[in-house]
């Protein structure tokens, strides 16, 4: 059963800045979970803290290797979601890039040239932003690696314009 709780002078349907609703859900007994967390005083569960100030804090109905499944699941949709964005990407660019090719119709060749060329230049583009997105966020998300990434980035830069 899941429960709301509203505190304030707003209702439900038409609140007021400032106003708290709180959200709960109870379990019927002998439910059986799995809980990501840690188990603090008097016998409660509290966030998990990892050493990057990542809390963890999850309920899943059933058993560990049922919650594990969910996680592994989650994980594929969020794949997924990445490969949908890919693809919209790169249709986006394809479809900026498409003025060019109609000018390049006027001659059959060039036209045809010109689509080959854009499709794949359009997508080594979105690849590379996708996969810079993916990088930066994992590097992003651990403050270790951000502390080993800047340093590293500042040698790369300080090589390429000693060169020039």
């Amino acid at each position: 059963m899941t429960f709301t709780f509203w505190r304030k002078a707003g209702t439900l349907t038409v609140p007021n800045i400032g106003d708290l609703r709180m959200r709960y859900a109870t379990l019927n007994t002998n439910t059986n979970v799995t809980i990501i967390g840690m188990l603090g005083s008097n016998n409660s569960i509290v966030p998990y803290v990892h050493k990057n100030n990542h809390r963890l804090y999850r309920i899943f109905p059933g058993t560990q290797s049922q919650a594990l499944e969910r996680i592994k699941k989650d994980e594929h949709w969020t794949w997924g979601v990445r490969f949908l964005a890919l693809i919209g990407m790169w249709y986006g660019f394809r479809v900026i890039a498409e003025p060019i090719n109609i000018v390049l119709d006027f001659i059959p060749i060039f036209g045809s040239i010109g689509r080959l060329t854009t499709g794949f230049s359009t997508l080594i583009i979105s690849l590379t932003l996708t996969i810079s997105t993916i990088i930066i966020y994992h590097l992003t998300s651990n403050l270790l690696y951000i502390a080993i990434a800047i340093p590293i980035a500042f040698i790369i830069v300080g090589i390429l314009f000693r060169k020039r």
